[in-house]
């Protein structure tokens, strides 16, 4: 019998997450140690900024802004379902969830005014995965970057809260000798996770 091939959400600094140099093919490292992997998409990120861009147009009394970029949210999740419905059957589900649910989900840990980075939407993107069956998250992150270090010092209490395994990586273009290590270790963690869930369900199948 194989072993179950745990499920790890991705997420993080936009960059780091979708640039394969930039994260040192940490996707297909997962891969290759026996992960499915969920990448946090790139759509979110102009989601989120047409959130701020529309909440701060409300505060400051400016409906033309207000418009200007809900019309743009409109037409954007539009095109996104549009390009997303063909390969839906085959990989599941493709489409976003309304920003406000997402930060939502983020209240417990953020505030989700907070603005100047990613932090608030990492956050919120890992409760949901969690909540869609990930088995684990990671969050990849550049050297020193203040949004990451923020949900990095919120990692302990996440990982508490959703009950399962969650880390960081922070990238600084250098090799990491201990990273395979790490991730094994992660895996381990995971892939316990989801045999106890398993085992729970009585049947074998998520």
């Amino acid at each position: 019998m194989s072993r179950p091939r745990p499920r790890i959400g991705v997420v993080g600094e936009i960059y780091v997450r979708f640039h394969s140099f930039a994260n040192n093919d940490l996707i297909r490292r997962l891969e290759q140690l026996g992960a499915e992997v969920s990448l946090a998409s790139f759509p979110e990120w102009h989601y989120y900024t047409n959130w701020v861009r529309m909440n701060d147009a409300r505060r400051g009394g400016n409906f033309r802004q207000w418009l200007v970029n809900y019309q743009k949210d409109v037409v954007q999740h539009r095109r996104q379902r549009r390009l997303a419905t063909p390969f839906e059957e085959l990989l599941g589900p493709l489409a976003e969830p309304p920003t406000a649910e997402l930060l939502k989900l983020a209240e417990g840990y953020l505030n989700p005014n907070l603005k100047g980075g990613d932090a608030v939407l990492s956050i919120g993107k890992m409760a949901e995965m969690c909540g869609d069956g990930c088995h684990g998250v990671i969050n990849v992150m550049p050297f020193s970057c203040m949004p990451s270090t923020v949900v990095d010092g919120l990692l302990k209490q996440l990982t508490e809260a959703l009950g399962r395994p969650a880390m960081s990586i922070s990238y600084d273009g250098q090799q990491d000798p201990m990273l395979e290590t790490r991730l094994e270790a992660f895996l381990y963690q995971a892939r316990t996770f989801s045999t106890n869930v398993n085992n729970s369900n009585g049947n074998g199948h998520l």
